[in-house]
């Protein structure tokens, strides 16, 4: 196989994670200001949480990376099913942790 076809799963998939995972995070925490959440006045940590959970998008790329390496070392039995099946795990461990950073110290005020 050439090199420009032969990991363009975990590209595609790392890639297609990213903005995914970059679109819930506006997308949710644009839907909790206008539903009425708001951060109490004395919770200094919750805005901390918040712009640190944006980090929990650098997963998907470090699944690509890790995977590629796998694939190319010789001796790893490690196979393209292998990179597709361990992608799953990252993407719910993304999606979860930035949920978790956008609720952080959230409360209705209605």
């Amino acid at each position: 196989m050439n090199m420009v076809s032969e990991y363009r799963l975990q590209t595609f998939g790392g890639v297609l994670l990213v903005l995914l995972g970059l679109l819930f995070w506006v997308w949710g925490g644009t839907a909790m200001k206008f539903n009425g959440m708001v951060t109490p006045e004395g919770d200094s940590l919750a805005s901390f949480v918040r712009q640190i959970g944006i980090l929990a998008l650098l997963l998907p790329l470090a699944w690509t990376i890790c995977t590629i390496k796998k694939e190319r070392n010789q001796t790893s039995r490690w196979t393209r099913r292998h990179a597709l099946i361990s992608g799953f795990p990252v993407a719910f461990a993304m999606f979860y942790l930035l949920g978790k950073s956008l609720t952080y110290g959230r409360i209705y005020i209605w």
